[in-house]
């Protein structure tokens, strides 16, 4: 028993699951905490891991799970940053459509930022087209591209005052803005 157990001085829900093995299986006891993110139970991991080794010297076997967490994390980390690229791209386009009745050519064309080619006589945007799908998307995206595009759609709307642009579609690009930029901050600071 750890009646006594700290894990922080700080206040967080957690789940505590705790259980019997069986002698067969090795027996002693499997105990379980989950936070309610993934930083959270990465964190829960370390405190517990520490709180087990200072204490009166139990034989104790702590699995390495803040790591695969850690891992687990990350790679949510750059999915959720991935996903939100590609958002901003297809909402971009969405609105760009509506406001203007144009197609992604001319959207490359005016904001500057990607490049259109001529190939057998017809408009090309291999680039921008690879933003438009998580699968397509680049190794290491342009993420300056994408946010640069998505202002573009959102300053040209609010220029040229355009009312065809449904409010909802136009709040989700901005909101997918955001929530990109706040990714951003925190992947690179």
């Amino acid at each position: 028993m750890l009646p006594d157990l700290i894990l922080s001085a700080e206040r967080r829900a957690v789940t505590l699951h705790a259980m019997e093995l069986d002698a067969v299986a090795g027996g002693g006891i499997v105990v379980i905490l989950v936070g309610s993110n993934m930083r959270q139970s990465v964190q829960l991991v370390d405190d517990f891991r520490q709180s087990l080794q200072a204490s009166n010297g139990a034989d104790i076997l702590v699995e390495d799970a803040g790591e695969r967490l850690a891992k687990t994390a990350d790679v949510d980390s750059d999915r959720h940053y991935r996903e939100a690229l590609v958002n901003v791209m297809t909402l971009s386009l969405s609105v760009w459509r509506q406001a203007t009745s144009k197609n992604k050519f001319d959207l490359a064309e005016q904001s500057g930022i990607w490049r259109v080619n001529l190939d057998r006589s017809s408009l090309q945007v291999r680039t921008f087209d690879k933003y438009l799908l998580l699968e397509t998307l680049p190794q290491n995206p342009r993420w300056r591209d994408v946010v640069m595009t998505g202002e573009f759609v959102v300053a040209f709307t609010q220029k040229q005052g355009v009312a065809e642009v449904s409010s909802g579609e136009m709040s989700d690009l901005r909101e997918s803005l955001s929530r990109l930029r706040t990714i951003v901050r925190k992947r690179t600071g």
